[in-house]
């Protein structure tokens, strides 16, 4: 079997859909004598920023000579960016030896493609004897995939509301579910949140965990900013030192996922007494940036990506352009999935502008670019809905002059898309 084959088979695992619960996933970890167990891990939940967070982390990780798992989704253009030690993707020759092992027990349970996918990730960063895992959660954190993990860092992202119906309808409800990532003994890292989340949260650890807020170790304050560049300085209140940062990206939201970061490494390598070295770190950030994420492709034009994909993410992400770009030269590409609150979306975006061209990422997951178009054109926003994407994308790169700026956002979907092609 080849490794086009395999991954066909391993998406067609989709067909058993979401299945939130960790009957499955242990079973499939029993059977490999739980690789989970063999290396130290650092766990990431939340709604917005988990996937930057748990890159950085491993980046800065990285930088300080250690050999770091990574795990994250979904992926923009090949599968094997789930997985990844250091800079190096998984190899396509383990992902088919791996699927011939285990393809059978997990027919047999009916076991999802994330449970599968989980059980690689932990069994090839076992294989591999790394020193620390960064482990991404997919959905909420209770019941996720990833949650038989016995982490030594829990991080907690920013929490706003996504996947209502597997999470709940409120905001503590979605919290709750995040929370449930908590294991005794973890170090509990926690972002800039809603103060009812942050109670929430140290109700739900116990006198084994230790619990540090963000703000009370870290502030994080921009010096400059552009399409290109990011400059920020990140003060260590407890250190009582200031840190002078420049990263190659024009979004601004990075600078509080990379501050979380910080403090998470910091406070690993204490733990671990290893020498954390800042201007290793310093120097790693300078040259690079997590794709899809506020994206710059092109200039003159200019185009940007950003796989922003929920109501809270779609409006920081807006909030980091508007500093730096001109509404009435902008316009916007934007196709997303059908789980998601369309209304308040579409709502926001519009009068934001010059015009808005509607499409459909390729997924059957996709929301109906007609419904999105209409409920544009109730805030009187110019919009067009073409719903083939490459054909909207080509469309909307034609209209663009030397000093336009054109923005494609809402969903992995259609940012892998354009990026492959």
């Amino acid at each position: 079997m080849n490794y086009k084959q395999t991954t066909i088979e391993l998406f067609d695992l989709q067909k058993y859909a979401i299945k939130l619960g960790l009957d499955n996933i242990t079973t499939l970890a029993n059977h490999f004598n739980n690789p989970q167990k063999k290396f130290p891990s650092i766990h990431i939940a939340g709604t917005n920023g988990k996937g930057s967070t748990a890159f950085y982390i491993a980046q800065m990780l990285q930088a300080l000579g250690l050999k770091v798992g990574l795990s994250t989704s979904p992926h923009l253009k090949d599968f094997r960016e789930r997985i990844r030690i250091n800079d190096d993707l998984i190899s396509e020759d383990y992902i088919i030896d791996f699927w011939q092992q285990t393809k059978k027990l997990v027919h047999n349970l009916k076991a999802t493609f994330f449970d599968t996918t989980t059980l690689l990730a932990f069994k090839y960063f076992s294989d591999e004897n790394i020193d620390v895992a960064v482990i991404e959660t997919g959905l909420g954190g209770r019941l996720d995939s990833t949650n038989i993990l016995q982490p030594q860092s829990v991080v907690l992202t920013p929490v706003g509301f996504d996947h209502q119906k597997q999470l709940g309808n409120d905001l503590l409800s979605i919290a709750s579910e995040k929370a449930g990532i908590i294991k005794k003994g973890s170090t509990i890292f926690v972002a800039k949140q809603d103060e009812k989340v942050n109670q929430l949260f140290l109700s739900k650890a116990d006198k084994s965990n230790k619990v540090l807020f963000l703000n009370d170790y870290i502030q994080a304050e921009i010096v400059e900013r552009s399409l290109t560049n990011i400059t920020f300085r990140l003060n260590d209140l407890g250190a009582n030192e200031s840190q002078s940062l420049k990263i190659p990206t024009p979004a601004t939201y990075q600078v509080e996922n990379i501050a979380l970061a910080f403090l998470v490494v910091k406070k690993y390598c204490q733990s671990k007494h290893l020498n954390f070295n800042s201007q290793k770190i310093k120097s790693r950030l300078t040259k690079i940036s997590w794709p899809g994420r506020l994206q710059v492709i092109q200039t003159k034009p200019t185009i940007i990506l950003d796989v922003s994909h929920n109501f809270d993410g779609i409006k920081t992400t807006l909030d980091s352009l508007l500093k730096i770009i001109n509404p009435h030269t902008t316009d916007l590409l934007l196709g997303i999935v059908n789980d998601k609150d369309a209304k308040s979306i579409c709502h926001y975006l519009s009068g934001n502008f010059r015009k808005i061209v509607v499409t459909e990422p390729e997924t059957v997951r996709k929301q109906d670019g007609e419904l999105l178009t209409r409920l544009i054109g109730e805030k009187h926003q110019k919009v067009k809905f073409i719903k083939d994407l490459r054909t909207a994308y080509e469309t909307c790169k034609k209209d663009l002059n030397a000093d336009d700026t054109l923005i494609a956002l809402g969903s992995h979907y259609l940012v892998g898309s354009l990026i492959k092609s």
